[in-house]
């Protein structure tokens, strides 16, 4: 691992400590190997000043966070329900860092910001799919359970944001949707909340590709599923969703 440190120009004293370059494992333990925290606290807030930050490249970061979607079932053996919803959301929460922009903007290269995107199918797959409890977030079901918060709250918090009107951050937008769309078919609960949540947020940008989504993803579910999940589907519908 290469850490910089950066001086106070007129002080001469370390003001902080970046990490400018680390391998995939330093990676894994700079997000994952931390003290346990309760869901909307975070390890990122009141670190001691001279813990190195990540600082990274963007492309490096991108394709650090693609690789640790696309294969939870390498890592997550190693940490609790608590490490993991904490070090995923450092990778898309902007209240914690700004390591998720890497996947959205440049100078990221377009295949590797789709390609991250994609990675979230596996992620929900092999990762929340298993960790997760089968309550509804919108209901606070399962709140002893970090990982149902942060999969509930991924597309409300994540940088993602729809830009229909924009050629290229649209292509990202048709990645996300798709992501959402294989993610209801999930047979979870929680995974399929999450991607009700993420629809009903981008209704107002994408209102019939939404209402279809929706529509087909639940077409041959709804006698099996909770009442409580398909109100929330004819919410999302409506872009009535919190």
């Amino acid at each position: 691992m290469k850490v910089a440190n950066v001086i106070h120009k007129e002080r001469g004293h370390v003001m902080c400590r970046l990490i400018k370059e680390a391998s995939f494992d330093e990676w894994l333990t700079y997000l994952f190997d931390r003290p346990e925290c309760e869901y909307g606290g975070h390890w990122s807030f009141g670190r001691p000043d001279d813990e190195p930050v990540w600082d990274a490249p963007r492309e490096v970061s991108a394709e650090f966070i693609a690789r640790t979607y696309e294969d939870p079932k390498f890592w997550m053996g190693r940490f609790t329900n608590a490490q993991i919803a904490a070090g995923l959301e450092y990778t898309w929460n902007p209240s914690y860092s700004d390591v998720g922009f890497a996947i959205r903007d440049e100078p990221t290269p377009m295949p590797l910001r789709l390609r991250a995107v994609r990675a979230l199918v596996p992620l929900y797959q092999n990762c929340f799919q298993s960790r997760c409890d089968a309550g509804l977030s919108h209901l606070s079901e399962r709140l002893d359970n970090p990982m149902n918060g942060a999969c509930y709250m991924y597309w409300d918090v994540s940088p993602f944001v729809a830009q229909p009107e924009k050629p290229e951050p649209r292509l990202v937008d048709q990645e996300c949707l798709k992501v959402m769309e294989v993610t209801l078919q999930i047979d979870h609960d929680a995974c399929r909340e999450s991607a009700l949540h993420g629809l009903g947020h981008w209704q107002s940008d994408y209102p019939a590709r939404v209402a279809s989504l929706i529509e087909q993803g639940l077409k041959h579910k709804g006698a099996h599923l909770r009442p409580e999940l398909l109100r929330y589907a004819a919410a999302a519908v409506r872009g009535d969703v919190q």
